[in-house]
């Protein structure tokens, strides 16, 4: 009976030791989710937010132990449904029937959906806003637009682009590896350049997101799983995110010689 509720032993693999390139890939996806984070909404809106240096520190520190604490939930939660359920869709719903009265079933449903519903709304609105007051605010041709309309018009583009990304993407996960690793290839580099040096270089941080951003894009578009398809040794979000180091190194270099 114990051996027959086990989980399989590549479900509980944490590091892929099976080879050299497996294991590359995965500290890729690695690096993908844990850098790509930090220039997210989510760190910025708990570090702007609060009232003192101290209380951004310590608020981090704690969002990241409740991350590493309350991610183990989901997990835990796939491999229980993994084991009890030979399809492994639909994880959640099944388990809510299965273990709950039919009346907290309902409630379970309606919270998760509420949840989902919160997080997409959040996700829309920061890239909106960003796009509104950064970028098009800018430009002279829709610098008199009323900046609430300019925001819904921004909101509309971003929700598009959300849609149009979530037809052409396989699967949630692949999404979201996609997800995490923009944001490593385009902000991490200004981000941290930005935090470190005393006098940032504006040019280099334009120059820094566009070569990583349209690398990574390329390698999107064409379908290559390593950099410019040479070797498996060499993940696309990495180098992407390294070529995007190396961009602001050398534009902040040239300009002050």
């Amino acid at each position: 009976m114990q051996n027959q509720f086990a989980s399989p032993a590549e479900r509980l693999t944490f590091i892929q030791t099976d080879s050299f390139a497996s294991f590359v890939t995965w500290f890729g996806v690695l690096c993908a989710g844990a850098l790509g984070n930090i220039p997210s909404q989510d760190v910025m809106q708990r570090v702007f937010s609060a009232r003192s240096v101290k209380v951004a520190r310590i608020a981090c520190f704690s969002a990241g132990t409740l991350y590493l604490t309350l991610g183990l939930v989901p997990i835990l939660m796939g491999l229980a449904g993994h084991m009890l359920f030979e399809e492994g869709t639909a994880t959640l719903p099944k388990l809510a029937a299965l273990f709950l009265h039919p009346a907290l079933a309902v409630v379970f449903v309606v919270t998760l959906m509420s949840t989902v519903l919160s997080t997409i709304d959040s996700a829309l609105l920061a890239p909106a806003t960003v796009l509104s007051r950064n970028v098009l605010a800018h430009i002279p041709r829709f610098s008199h637009i009323n900046p609430l309309r300019l925001t819904r018009v921004s909101l509309a583009i971003v929700a598009a682009c959300a849609t149009g990304l979530a037809y052409w993407g396989e699967s949630a996960y692949a999404m979201l590896e996609s997800g995490y690793e923009l944001g490593m290839v385009s902000l991490l580099a200004p981000l941290v350049y930005g935090v470190y040096l005393e006098s940032p270089c504006p040019r280099g941080a334009i120059a820094s997101m566009l070569s990583g951003t349209l690398v990574w894009l390329l390698h999107a578009i064409v379908g290559w799983e390593s950099f410019f398809n040479l070797s498996e040794l060499l993940p696309v979000g990495l180098n992407c995110t390294a070529l995007s180091f190396m961009a602001y190194w050398l534009f902040r270099t040239r300009t002050s010689s």
